[in-house]
């Protein structure tokens, strides 16, 4: 469902969670298929990650551990749910701390957990070791582990937002990793410097990293269309079937949040509709 607000002429972002993110995956291996969730594409023995462990222990249990220690986040007995023999399939879902791992057949999930202090999760890992090797299918992309417990790491499939707004001018939308203003955060501005520019800014500083001429893009009149995404810090503006707009950051961090806000004598309508992407955006992330 999209969510429908209206911001005020404040300057003040309203913020919500990005929609709930499922990565989901195909494995084929005699035991210990294991998947790290993390921020950052390579995360070192003391940085903050979530691991997932299915068919461990000779294919006889699954866990969540953090930060690599034990005791494990919670551990389940799941005997053979794993095969050398044919690929099966299974979902992680995490969102706001709150992890759930299940069955690609089922809704339910068999193992869950919360994360008191929730990861900005950007990256997966996967590996498989204690004796086996791995084959995955994971978005349609296939990847091979072998027997040595060392993650190959892949951007998470993310959300764009489809975004749809009525105002005379300065529509901004913020992603952030966090219910307000984080450092780092991305900013968009649409229809600004009353209404002839738009702009991509990096951590609320100038200069912008983009800047583009857009007269009379906005319109009190009807709500203009606009996808925005940000994979793998890719930060993209598409209106009308065209990339308006576009930034790489360097050093990507984990969107949790997007905020929303007007100003400048403006105030805005708005409809925002999560879009899980399958098209050209989404397959440059296995670049």
């Amino acid at each position: 469902m999209p969510i429908e607000l209206k911001t005020q002429d404040t300057l003040e972002y309203v913020f919500h969670p990005v929609p709930s993110r499922t990565l989901r995956f195909k494995v084929r291996a005699a035991n210990d298929a294991h998947i790290m969730l993390s921020a950052t594409a390579n995360p070192e023995g003391s940085d903050p990650v979530l691991e997932v462990f299915i068919g461990g222990w000779s294919n006889q249990k699954s866990a969540i551990r953090r930060d690599r220690a034990t005791p494990d986040k919670a551990n389940v007995e799941t005997p053979d749910i794993l095969s050398n023999d044919e690929l099966r399939g299974f979902w992680i879902n995490y969102l706001g701390g709150a992890i759930a791992v299940g069955k690609e057949s089922e809704v339910e999930p068999f193992l869950t957990w919360t994360d008191p202090s929730p990861i900005n999760v950007a990256f997966f890992g996967v590996s498989t070791g204690y004796g086996a090797s791995g084959e995955w299918v994971i978005d349609g992309q296939t990847m091979v582990t072998h027997d040595t417990l060392e993650y190959t790491y892949r951007p998470i499939p993310r959300y764009s937002l489809d975004i749809h707004v009525r105002a005379a001018h300065n529509a901004h939308i913020a992603l952030t990793s966090a219910p307000k203003e984080t450092s780092p955060m991305y900013e968009i501005f649409l229809g600004g410097w009353e209404n002839s520019g738009s702009a991509i800014r990096y951590n609320r500083q100038q200069p912008d990293k983009v800047r583009v001429d857009t007269p009379g893009l906005l319109t009190t009149g009807d709500h203009k269309h606009f996808r925005i995404s940000w994979h793998s810090g890719l930060v993209r503006v598409e209106t009308e079937g065209r990339t308006l707009m576009e930034w790489q950051d360097p050093a990507p961090f984990g969107v949790s949040h997007f905020g929303l806000r007007t100003a400048w004598g403006a105030t805005g309508l708005w409809s925002v509709t999560p879009v899980n992407d399958v098209d050209g955006i989404g397959d440059q992330m296995w670049g």
